[in-house]
């Protein structure tokens, strides 16, 4: 399985510089903290897995651009472990909104093999409860639904 997203791709989208000012927060380097960013590029995985798994089989057999885009997203926010600004956060926000159309079908992923539908769909269950109407429950009915004399839907009031 491709991975969502990489080092390079994420140093191509925000500069090395500041994956190194986010993933270097307890240490004074002029490096990539590997460990803190495979961490939440591992969690962005897995977030992506959650949603795009109600959907489709996993592994997915190619990374579509917009998984990358959305996993991208969700890494950038992830390594801000204080608060995020406003941007990276509103970013995640819809990164994650994106994630969920895709799990209910709103968006479909282009350059997968079949979009798979979720389970029952199509079919229609009907459960009855074990109750069946008879002929003595209709004559009931038709008879104001309180027996042979009863005072039931024509004398209520």
């Amino acid at each position: 399985m491709a991975a969502y997203i990489t080092q390079q791709q994420l140093i191509e989208r925000y500069t090395e510089e500041r994956l190194v000012d986010l993933t270097n927060q307890r240490q004074d380097g002029d490096q990539i903290d590997q460990e803190a960013l495979d961490r939440a590029i591992a969690d962005a995985e897995a977030a992506v897995n959650g949603y795009v798994g109600v959907r489709h089989a996993l592994p997915l057999p190619v990374v579509p651009e917009l998984l990358t885009q959305i996993a991208a997203a969700i890494v950038f926010y992830q390594l801000h472990v204080e608060t995020a600004p406003d941007k990276v956060a509103a970013d995640y926000k819809a990164a994650i909104a994106k994630l969920t159309d895709i799990a209910t079908g709103k968006i479909t992923l282009p350059g997968l093999p079949g979009q798979s539908a979720p389970a029952g769909a199509g079919k229609v269950l009907v459960s009855t409860g074990g109750r069946q109407v008879t002929d003595s429950m209709l004559a009931d009915y038709e008879d104001g639904g309180l027996g042979r004399g009863g005072t039931g839907r024509g004398d209520r009031w």
